[in-house]
């Protein structure tokens, strides 16, 4: 990983502080690189509504490209709008609309992967010059 790139935590803390400047109703971080293969950090981000999921999911796509040159390597939508993903490598970003996060529930799904609390992600800063 290069010092201009973020390690994962970070770049999870980045998300989920984005997420809540851009109102997302409730972040949740979950470390599961102790579960899961494929991705150290889960951001789940709930909305109000199919507009706020969209509009949440490019804010974030958007900044991380034109603010620190990271782009995602995969993106999913559904039809309706009431579910996100952004597949950064080791953080996968969910925005999921209220209902739908109430449904698949994903926090229980995994509920064998550690919830991180919120002040250890909450207004922690990352630098490309650090």
């Amino acid at each position: 990983m290069s010092s201009n790139t973020p390690n994962s935590l970070d770049l999870a803390s980045l998300i989920a502080n984005m997420a809540e400047q851009k109102k997302s109703l409730q972040t949740t971080v979950l470390d599961t690189h102790q579960v899961s293969t494929f991705a150290d950090y889960f951001v789940i981000c709930t909305t109000d509504s199919a507009v706020q999921t969209k509009t949440l999911m490019d804010a974030i796509e958007g900044i991380l490209k034109r603010e620190y040159g990271i782009e995602a390597i995969g993106k999913e939508r559904d039809r309706q709008g009431t579910w996100c993903l952004l597949d950064y490598g080791d953080v996968i970003v969910h925005v999921m609309h209220r209902q739908a996060h109430d449904y698949y529930q994903l926090e229980q799904f995994w509920n064998h992967a550690k919830v991180l609390p919120l002040q250890s992600w909450q207004h922690k800063k990352w630098s490309q010059a650090s």
